[in-house]
């Protein structure tokens, strides 16, 4: 069994709750789990471990579109990391010195990288914007530059990782220099999600970032015939047959499973949890932020829903009009739940303590060899 440093970047949930199965996985196998992480993520996980330590973090710095001002993100980021290299360095240097930790894995959390590399860790990177860098995608070409702009962001925070695992809704052929470290694995889903029955109900519901869950609200109201549960706005209110509800994430996994459509931004997370309960997905990605467009088209080219830049009666109506077919097609997704994802980060955890176990018996061999010809 081994001791690991779990690290979670906690600009929103969607890291937490990725890494949330993944650790519960590890500590059910016998290892020892550490867990580090900042913002939102260390909220998350405070309430489910103790012992879980805090560090300080970056947030991402979005317009007024929802889109991410990356020339803002970079400064922020290069005026903090002075402050935040001192004060997470010396934090995680005794952690590290108390827990021993024999491999690092990081959700996208820059400080583990670091320390994984001072220390001359195993570090194992866990999440989807890798797929970003390391394989082939196809991207319009009115897309490129928001491409290039978030692998500078992607490469920023971790750039060199012993092994990647990298969540992806569709098979993606890895670059020909990153075979032997990528392994490209299903999404991970909660345990409550994978555990959920669905069934479809008479209403659609809405999971969007507050600004565009406003703006949305009137346009769905020019559809009286059609029921809609909302959340974003962070209110328990109705309003004919828009019903708005505050965030609660059992009560979002139930309302999940029921609906008979989802409308969302373009969010890894929450799509790959409606694609695991086979919903169709009608994707409004925040602003120019180049991964959720990039999931958004990913949808669409697979026929499991539609995405659009904003959201307006004609769209939404053939989206409506269209459900079924993006049902139908949903129906042949192979999912393979979380069980891929284990069963990679079981092995190369294996390896790699194989590896340094062998290391240490060759070291007391050749020590034992040059005793011996001492004599």
């Amino acid at each position: 069994m081994a001791k690991i440093l779990y690290s979670i970047q906690g600009v929103g949930l969607g890291h937490a709750f990725r890494s949330y199965p993944v650790i519960e996985h590890l500590k059910a196998a016998g290892h020892e789990v550490l867990i580090v992480a900042n913002n939102n993520a260390y909220d998350f996980f405070k309430d489910k471990y103790s012992g879980v330590h805090q560090i300080d973090g970056v947030n991402f710095i979005l317009n007024e579109k929802g889109g991410l001002r990356v020339y803002r993100l970079m400064f922020e980021w290069l005026r903090t990391l002075p402050k935040y290299t001192i004060t997470n360095l010396s934090k995680l240097k005794k952690i590290v010195a108390d827990f021993r930790p024999e491999i690092v894995i990081t959700d996208l959390e820059q400080f583990a990288q670091m320390m994984a590399h001072l220390h001359r860790l195993p570090l194992i990177s866990i999440d989807n914007q890798h797929l970003l860098t390391h394989c082939r995608v196809k991207v319009p070409f009115c897309y490129l530059k928001n491409y290039w702009y978030t692998r500078i962001v992607v490469r920023a925070f971790i750039n060199e990782a012993k092994y990647y695992i990298i969540n992806s809704f569709s098979d993606k052929k890895i670059k020909w220099g990153h075979r032997r470290k990528c392994f490209v694995v299903p999404p991970i889903v909660r345990q409550e999600v994978e555990k959920t029955t669905a069934v479809e109900g008479d209403y659609f519901l809405v999971y969007m970032w507050a600004r565009h869950a406003e703006l949305t609200v009137s346009v769905l109201q020019e559809f009286p015939d059609k029921k809609f549960i909302v959340y974003g706005l962070n209110r328990d209110e109705k309003l004919d047959n828009v019903t708005l509800r505050p965030f609660s994430a059992e009560n979002l996994i139930k309302d999940l499973a029921g609906c008979r459509a989802v409308i969302c931004n373009g969010g890894f997370t929450f799509i790959s949890e409606a694609l695991h309960l086979r919903k169709p997905i009608f994707s409004i990605p925040q602003g120019d932020q180049f991964e959720q467009i990039f999931n958004a088209l990913e949808v669409e080219r697979n026929a499991w829903g539609m995405t659009d830049d904003e959201i307006n009666k004609n769209k939404l109506g053939e989206f409506f009009r269209r459900s079924p077919e993006f049902r139908k097609n949903l129906e042949k997704f192979d999912f393979k739940g979380n069980d891929r994802v284990f069963a990679v980060l079981d092995e190369l955890i294996e390896k790699i303590i194989k590896n340094k176990r062998d290391k240490r018996l060759d070291r007391r061999r050749s020590g034992a060899d040059k005793r011996q010809n001492k004599f």
